[in-house]
Order: C-alpha cells, then sequence, then structure tokens
C-alpha cells in the first residue's frame, strides 16, 4: 500500500485527486476504506478509524464542498466566536458553480449569485460575520427570536457592525430577513440583548411613558463611573434592568459570583439617588401589561423631583469593527 499523501493544509484527510496523484488506483482506494482509512464523504477520505475533532470534521466537509466554496449561516458565526442556541440542521457552504444544490450527512452546498468575502480560519474558508447572518436568515436555520438573538450578540461583540449587516440585507432581499433587520435596528437604539429589545418595545407602546435612553453611561459630575442601567428615565432617574438567570447566575471565569456582582450594581445605582426597577425576560414576555403598569406609576411618582448629581450620556451604538483573522478576497 502506498503511503497516504500528507497536507499540511489538511493533515490525515485526503480528496480521491490527491490520492491519484499520489499514485493509488481506485482498487487501492476501496480496499483502503474498507480495511484502513474511513471515507467522511464522496471522494474525502481520512487516514484512520479513530475519532475526529469537530474542526477536523468541518474541514472534511469543505473538501467535500470542493474548492471555490465558502462556510456561511450558523457554524460561520461559530467559527468568528458567536456562541449559538443550539446545533444547526445544516453545516452550509456556498458556492457559485453551476450545478444542483447538493446535501450529504449534514453538509449542504447552496448556490449563489452574490459575492461574498472569506477568511481562513483553522483551514475553512469563512464568509463575513455580516454575511453569515443574511444567509442565517435566508436558509431560516433558527426561529426568529434566536436569529435577533444572535444579531445582537454578534453586533455588541463588534464582530460586525450595524451598516455592514443591513448591506448583505439589501443583497439578500428576502421576507425571512426581516427579524434581522429588526434586531439591527435595535441595537442602533441601545438594545444590547433581545429582552431590552422587548423592553424598548413595551416602552414605545405606552401612552404615558417618556421616552428611555438604552443602556446610557451614568457618571458622577467629576467623571466617576457610576453604572450603565439597561434603561433609563432621565427626568425621573429611574432605572429598568433586565435580570436574567442565564447571565447573572453562577461564577465568572475570574471567580466572581455574578449574582452577587449584579445586586452591587444595582446598589451603586441606588447609591447615587436612582430608583432601580427590577425585571426578568420571563416577565416582559408573559406578564407586559402589569409591568408596563408598574412602571409608569413609578415613573411618575418621580418625575419632576431634582435632578440626580449625575452626568448621563447616551450609548454609542456603532462599535468598530474588528477581526481576529486576516480577510482576503473570494473569487466566486
Amino acid at each position: 500500500m502506498k503511503p497516504f499523501p500528507l497536507s499540511p493544509q489538511h493533515p490525515g484527510l485526503a480528496t480521491t485527486r490527491e490520492l491519484h496523484d499520489a499514485g493509488w488506483s481506485d482498487r487501492m482506494i476501496e480496499h483502503f476504506a474498507a480495511h484502513r482509512g474511513v471515507r467522511l464523504f464522496p471522494r474525502v477520505y481520512c487516514e484512520h478509524r479513530g475519532t475526529l475533532t469537530d474542526q477536523q470534521l468541518l474541514v472534511a466537509a469543505h473538501l467535500w464542498a470542493g474548492p471555490g466554496t465558502a462556510l456561511t449561516g450558523a457554524m460561520a458565526l461559530r467559527a468568528h466566536g458567536v456562541p449559538l442556541p443550539g446545533p444547526p440542521d445544516f453545516i452550509r457552504f456556498l458556492t457559485r458553480a453551476a450545478g444542483r444544490r447538493r446535501s450529504f450527512r449534514g453538509v449542504t452546498l447552496a448556490r449563489t449569485r452574490t459575492a461574498w468575502v472569506a477568511e481562513p480560519i483553522e483551514g475553512v474558508p469563512t464568509v463575513g460575520v455580516a454575511r453569515a447572518l443574511a444567509d442565517l436568515g435566508l436558509y431560516a436555520e433558527y426561529p426568529r427570536s434566536s436569529l435577533q438573538a444572535l444579531t445582537i450578540s454578534a453586533l455588541q461583540r463588534g464582530l460586525t457592525a450595524p451598516d455592514a449587516v443591513e448591506r448583505e440585507l439589501i443583497s439578500s432581499n428576502h421576507q425571512r430577513i426581516l427579524a434581522i433587520g429588526d434586531a439591527v435596528r435595535a441595537f442602533r437604539a441601545g438594545a444590547w440583548s433581545v429582552p431590552e429589545k422587548r423592553l424598548a418595545d413595551l416602552v414605545a407602546s405606552s401612552e404615558t411613558l417618556p421616552a428611555m435612553l438604552a443602556n446610557p453611561r451614568l457618571a458622577t459630575l467629576d467623571g466617576r463611573f457610576v453604572g450603565r442601567p439597561d434603561a433609563y428615565f432621565d427626568d425621573a432617574g429611574v432605572a429598568v434592568q433586565v435580570h436574567s438567570r442565564q447571565f447573572h447566575e453562577g461564577f465568572a471565569a475570574d471567580g466572581r459570583d455574578l449574582w452577587a456582582a449584579t445586586v452591587e450594581k444595582d446598589n451603586r445605582l441606588r447609591e447615587f439617588g436612582v430608583v432601580v426597577v427590577g425585571v426578568t425576560p420571563t416577565t416582559l414576555v408573559e406578564g407586559p401589561g402589569a409591568f408596563v403598569a408598574q412602571l409608569e406609576h413609578i415613573v411618575r411618582m418621580n418625575a419632576g423631583r431634582p435632578p440626580l448629581p449625575l452626568v448621563v450620556t447616551p450609548c454609542a451604538v456603532d462599535p468598530v469593527w474588528h477581526s481576529p483573522h486576516q480577510t482576503v478576497e473570494s473569487v466566486r
């Protein structure tokens, strides 16, 4: 048996063409797949039958997709560092090559006419975050609420910018991407999460609540940081904090108690006279009417009181885009 071809781009993996170039016949390849190695995808082989990492399987999937393709959708977002709410149904690659769409073992190849920019991430050409979000909506990989959460998460992390996402949405021009457009608009208004977007929508629906500031910076008159509440009514000195168990329970990487830190942040606001109203994401969905009525009452009772000794700075919602990977143009 001839030695398995070695490739620094995909060690331990080889395509049929690479095996042929190394002098393997079709019969040798079939014997190899039956006794020593394994055929992972049509025309893609692994030199052993041991366990492969998720990244190795992703590289193998790209070899199956072929040259001139790029990873997109949920798996592209994960490659860029956006946490996913759950595993997607498909690993999706884009191509501009003629031919019918094809799928194999949870990997699908989708033909597109629009150009993309790809970054090589751990051996796999991967579209940018903005394009991945647009394709996420176009191919309906997650429900609407998850699309919004992923969009806001990517924007808040500075992995893309609102303008970049909106340009991709214009190119896609499909009803399925409306949820992503809504999330971009909410982020521009200051929302940093889906519950915060829900809060902003509820405040806007009230006939008596004044306009709120989303995630403003509160500081003392001499510039010392006080806090950044999820929502703030400046004239009344009332802040709303959305307390989610997902983010406020347990311990941070540095050992800090997240719930204790949340309580301390709220107390810091109260120290300077801010009235803090806490609410959970569940209440915003299941009991919005009672919450809005309570918030209206609290804001009304505090309206017109003397101004607090605080400097309020609205949130800057267009973070500078950054990427940890080198960008290269893809020829499609």
